[in-house]
């Protein structure tokens, strides 16, 4: 039953945001522009009622040079103000019965409890572990200065929504919005220069400095509620379940902006941005508690202090300020960075002040801002984040193949697999040093071993993993072993291999039986073991429906050989935002992952616009943690079924058919990527300062080469959405045609995992718009490739049809008339955007000037924001 969500303050805040916008380009731009917009919103409207964009189109190619950019902004700043507005509604009071994380954990307890003991609920949450890891996106668009404004509206907003506001409060409440709104239109929507690394790690600080930061304890006080209801033992004080890493800074694959030197800066930076958070707490703490009543050792503890509490956080305080201090010199003035702080120093005056509070009875106090406080500590620690190292395996053979041949006993890089594999467990457990350091290395290999330096030199509880990316043998794994401890580095870091390719994710099972097999690599991981599962390169690789059987299938083996040599497997997810790097709605996506493979918890990527719109602001990252959290507890008490030996076969067919199908298209049709090049924004899209990582690992590469998010966000620009659907639909067609519709309904019933990848096509399917690709093609492919585009949008209706049938359906969506209607309303503001776009590739194609330019990155901006995602 689909649970109806009362629209009507959403539909109002849209449109009284929309008004203000119409005024304030009224007052700026003029009457004149200011009737163009309504005339072209009108006719986008006309547009998405009868399929027709002729008279639109005739609009926009009517106007004048001077007014495409403030048209252009004009509908990409609505589609903003849209956005701010939906996410608010899913926070308001209107709709916490539906989307809250209190609200989310009921409906699951009560399934729960129906389903399993009390004690293995209880046992469930004990357990409970969430590890966020924060990463840059070469696709984010929107600036921080302007997220902060995004913040502020939504508050707004809120405010509106109260039913204590007075009529004055609210006027002035809506000047306010009216304010934030002109400031917005005066903002630059893009920075000038793209930002470095350290800047994209100011922006991964800002977001938890201004939501997660409340959004935890927030979070972990909604459990105790819950469970107090619920009638289960509150969690301990210690309990922590939710993590905070990080590959800002630390993610160099790729990245030749990454050095050592970044990495060093982005771990002081952290640990600044946690003394000023924490001090700000303290100080808080200090001025709060001054109640006399404490245990004797306490007071003996605070030298007898007249006001006990206030003497033991004093020193912290001091503590934190000065240490805050040394850290800003050595960011700004070169000065030598000052030792760490350990867990404990923060911990052990908080902890002896609960303690002392909670033995005297006094426990509001205890339980008060003191307990949020505690929970910081254990979640954010005084490293504020875990940073995680990530590197291209291919680095590492290299490095290996200077050593060898220093060393004098060969080139690494020419050994076969099994010499590799017996050379690296023989360093491993010889005690001689490895690495002649007073021989020359080049400088990427140099780059590689300064990494291994600056690892050795920051605290453990810093750092997270070591990611090796497209890893495909265990010597992958063994050589950064082996680098690690000839560094001096821990050699409890884990080193978690990322499998990527369809091939990878196939022959991840048999290379991890393989390390297993070795006593000394079990001794060396203590039993416990992560693997990372790559979700965008896969997609690229294979297709959608290809790479998401694959993943599963990896994780079903990868578990299978884990419980059969006795090891703790986490498994780590690298999705993307979008269906076509593995996004989907949360709950959907973890429940529809093999049984078992959430037993250690959760660990995944949140990825540049997709951290602003699931953790941005408090309340959506407090609703984000309730939707991980009741699924993780979902999937561990009540696991998904495991699909039947028919399933798997039908599945298997589908797998390879979609597979095929995609391949033959992006590899072997030749006319496919100088298609993909003119009919998309591909090649403009390097030119934006977005991300400080290229576009494409290696400049002179192909399709191969482009990273999946630039694929992806090309595809979505144009609307033509082909990373996520080409394949899949053929391959069912051909189901059909065997006289499988009912077992393909079956699946569509009863397995979680096949639902989700339908429902995710479902979604595409909805965004794509056959008439606006075509209009690309129209305006920017050569004659000779216009067949290109013209096959694949016949094969998306098919596949559209396809999925009709399959659904019983006869419009997609039919079973969520809101996301119907929120799709159909940003039509009518993206549309536009979109046959802007294709003029303005027409013209910066043939002649590069700095306002058609400017205009153009607006466009992609706006269907970025219309669609909800970029890459």
């Amino acid at each position: 039953m689909v649970e109806v969500v009362d629209t009507a303050p959403l539909r109002a805040h849209v449109r009284l945001l929309g008004d203000i916008l119409g005024k304030i380009i009224r007052d700026n731009a003029g009457e004149a522009l200011f009737d163009r917009v309504e005339q072209i919103r009108l006719r986008s409207k006309e547009a998405q009622d009868s399929d027709t964009w002729e008279a639109l189109d005739q609009l926009l190619a009517s106007l004048e040079e001077g007014e495409f950019l403030v048209i252009a902004r004009a509908f990409s700043q609505f589609l903003n103000l849209a956005n701010i507005a939906d996410q608010q509604h899913t926070t308001s009071v209107q709709t916490e019965p539906h989307f809250s994380a209190s609200s989310t954990l009921q409906k699951t307890l009560r399934v729960l409890q129906t389903k399993a003991k009390d004690t293995e609920i209880q046992a469930a949450i004990d357990k409970l572990h969430i590890d966020l890891v924060l990463t840059a996106h070469p696709t984010e668009i929107t600036r921080r200065t302007l997220i902060h404004k995004h913040r502020a509206l939504s508050d707004c907003l809120n405010a509106l929504d109260s039913a204590v506001q007075s009529d004055m409060t609210r006027q002035q409440t809506q000047r306010r919005i009216a304010e934030l709104v002109s400031q917005i239109w005066h903002t630059e929507e893009f920075r000038t220069d793209r930002p470095t690394p350290v800047d994209e790690a100011r922006w991964g600080f800002a977001v938890i400095e201004n939501s997660l930061w409340d959004a935890v304890p927030q979070f972990l006080r909604q459990v105790d509620a819950v469970c107090d209801a619920y009638s289960l033992p509150l969690p301990s004080a210690d309990w922590s379940p939710i993590k905070i890493s990080s590959w800002i800074g630390g993610d160099r694959d790729g990245n030749p902006n990454v050095t050592a030197g970044v990495t060093r800066e982005v771990l002081l930076l952290a640990q600044w941005q946690a003394c000023e958070l924490f001090s700000a707490d303290v100080a808080q703490l200090h001025e709060e508690l001054s109640a006399t009543t404490a245990t004797a050792s306490f007071k003996s503890s605070a030298m007898d202090a007249r006001e006990p509490y206030r003497a033991v956080l004093k020193p912290l305080l001091v503590t934190l300020r000065r240490q805050r201090q040394a850290l800003e010199a050595a960011l700004n003035q070169g000065a030598p960075a000052p030792a760490p702080l350990t867990l404990d120093v923060l911990l052990a005056p908080l902890q002896a002040c609960f303690e002392s509070l909670i033995a005297c009875g006094l426990t509001e106090m205890a339980r008060g801002a003191l307990w949020d406080t505690l929970r910081r500590a254990h979640c954010f620690g005084p490293y504020l984040i875990q940073l995680d190292i990530r590197q291209e395996s291919g680095r590492h053979r290299s490095v290996m193949s200077a050593i060898t041949q220093l060393l004098e006993v060969g080139d690494y890089s020419q050994w076969p697999e099994e010499k590799k594999v017996k050379w690296l467990q023989h360093e491993l457990s010889s005690p001689r040093p490895l690495i002649p350091w007073d021989s020359p290395f080049d400088a990427k290999d140099q780059e590689v071993l300064d990494t291994f330096s600056t690892i050795s030199t920051t605290p453990e509880a810093a750092l997270g993993a070591y990611v090796i990316s497209m890893a495909s043998s265990p010597s992958d794994v063994l050589a950064v072993q082996l680098l690690l401890k000839s560094t001096g580095c821990s050699e409890r870091m884990p080193v978690v291999p990322l499998f990527e390719t369809l091939s990878d994710l196939d022959n991840a099972s048999p290379v991890i039986d393989a390390l297993l097999t070795d006593p000394a690599y079990r001794a060396r991981i203590d039993k416990k073991l992560m693997v990372m599962i790559g979700y965008s390169d896969s997609a690229k690789d294979a297709g959608m429906l290809a790479a998401g059987w694959a993943q599963y299938r990896a994780q079903e083996a990868l578990l299978e050989t884990c419980r059969a040599h006795g090891v703790a497997l986490t498994l780590f997810h690298g999705r993307g935002g979008t269906i076509g790097r593995g996004g989907a709605p949360a709950h959907q996506a973890l429940l529809s992952q093999p049984p078992g493979s959430l037993a250690q918890g959760l660990r995944v990527t949140e990825q540049g616009e997709m951290i602003r719109t699931k953790l941005g602001m408090t309340p959506l990252a407090v609703n984000t943690l309730g939707q991980y959290a009741s699924a993780i507890l979902q999937a561990n008490l009540v696991p998904p079924p495991e699909p039947t030996p028919v399933w798997r076969e039908v599945m298997e067919q589908l797998a390879a058919q979609s597979c095929d199908v995609y391949r033959r298209w992006v590899r072997e049709d030749p006319q496919f990527v100088p298609y993909f090049r003119q009919a998309t924004p591909e090649q403009e899209l390097a030119s934006l300062p977005l991300g400080s990582r290229p576009a494409r690992r290696k400049l002179d590469g192909g399709i191969e080469s482009l990273r999946a998010i630039p694929w992806i966000f090309a595809w979505m620009q144009n609307r033509l959405m082909l990373p996520a659907w080409l394949g899949a639909g053929e391959a069912l067609q051909s189901a059909l045609e065997s006289g499988k519709l009912e077992m393909i309904r079956e699946m569509l019933r009863e397995w979680p995992f096949f639902r989700a990848r339908l429902s995710m096509l479902e979604m595409v399917f909805a965004k794509s718009d056959h008439t606006l690709s075509a209009h690309y093609d129209q305006l920017l492919v050569e004659p000779d490739l216009a067949s290109v585009g013209q096959r694949l949008r016949h094969q998306l209706q098919r596949d559209i049809d396809t999925l009709l049938t399959i659904l019983e359906s006869d419009q997609l969506l039919a079973h969520d008339q809101w996301v119907q209607q929120s799709i159909g309303l940003r039509n009518i503001y993206s549309a536009p955007l979109n046959l802007l776009q294709a003029e303005l590739l027409r013209r910066v194609r043939a002649e590069t000037k700095p306002e058609i330019q400017q205009a153009l990155m607006v466009t992609m901006a706006g269907i970025a924001a219309g669609m909800r995602n970029t890459g």
